[in-house]
């Protein structure tokens, strides 16, 4: 009997409580290092999306037609992209295109054998350049649209985007097979080749490419090339791929075109794109009609795209 007490004292309330405290105290001491240690996990950054039918499939009637505004951009030495924001009949009859892209991708890349891509696959040569600013990064394209030519012309915002803004850019994918795409674009190296087999166009949207992102600063300040030369331009995080230089930017809102890609880079933290606000643009192109920098026929037409 007396051992049988003695065991039953062993096992009282007040000594399993204190043993399941040491047995909890030294369990969170193995464990509380670990916990201490653990890193947070990557930020999860924007990536760029090719537009395969799928994709193109999901977008909203006015992003289709946007989509149809895109150009390709094929030079000598590069490729861009570039996009339609406006046309006219000229004396000929026949429809032209004026087309909105970056400086730095017709600096030294335009000649007599430069032509232009059209998202339904048409092609286009014998542009010229109206005019352009390499502090703003832009220069504005005249070219005639091929007959039977299905683009659109997209709407052009006249206003600096605020901060916050949901956007949204597409671009030309077809110098992307040079670009290491993995971690970096949805589908990874895989569509390495997919984009090699169509890189003569980007015909229903199947190459090109689309990014979301937000303007995270829309206060213009000037960005240093490489070569040290300055653009003025605002800052997103949308991911940014090579070939989208010159590409559109448009409001997800409004989709109204609010910016053209100038460029971009990313890292394991961020993502960052710079852009080239239209607003600042269209206020240069109509400086340039007030100072008579444009004559004749260039004059009345750029004259006609801000009256737009």
């Amino acid at each position: 009997m007396t051992r049988t007490v003695a065991r039953k004292h062993s096992r009282s309330p007040e000594r399993a409580l204190i043993r399941w405290g040491l047995s909890t105290c030294f369990a969170l001491a193995a464990v509380g290092p670990v916990v201490a240690s653990a890193e947070p996990a990557a930020p999860r950054l924007p990536r760029v999306h090719v537009l395969r039918p799928q994709l193109f499939s999901r977008l909203s009637p006015e992003a289709k037609g946007n989509a149809s505004s895109l150009v390709l951009y094929k030079g000598g030495k590069n490729v861009g992209s570039g996009v339609i924001i406006g046309g006219y009949l000229d004396a000929r009859g026949a429809t032209r295109a004026l087309v909105l892209t970056n400086h730095h991708v017709v600096r030294d890349n335009h000649d007599d054998g430069t032509w232009l891509g059209f998202a339904d696959g048409s092609r286009a040569g014998g542009s010229r350049i109206l005019t352009h600013s390499a502090g703003l990064d832009y220069a504005l394209l005249d070219v005639e649209v091929p007959s039977g030519a299905q683009i659109s012309v997209a709407r052009t915002s006249r206003s600096l985007p605020a901060q916050g803004t949901h956007t949204y850019t597409i671009g030309a994918a077809t110098s992307m097979v040079q670009y290491p795409l993995e971690g970096f674009v949805a589908g990874g190296l895989r569509l390495r080749k997919e984009i090699a087999d169509g890189i003569a166009s980007q015909t229903d949207g199947t190459r090109a490419t689309i990014s979301s992102g937000q303007v995270r600063s829309a206060q213009p300040y000037a960005f240093r090339f490489s070569d040290g030369k300055r653009a003025l331009s605002i800052w997103g995080d949308s991911a940014s791929a090579a070939g989208s230089s010159g590409g559109p930017v448009f409001d997800a809102k409004t989709n109204e075109l609010t910016a053209i890609h100038i460029g971009g880079e990313r890292d394991a933290q961020k993502s960052t794109t710079r852009m080239s606000p239209t607003a600042l643009i269209l206020r240069d192109l109509q400086k340039k009609v007030d100072r008579n920098q444009l004559t004749g026929d260039d004059k009345l037409v750029v004259e006609s795209l801000l009256q737009r």
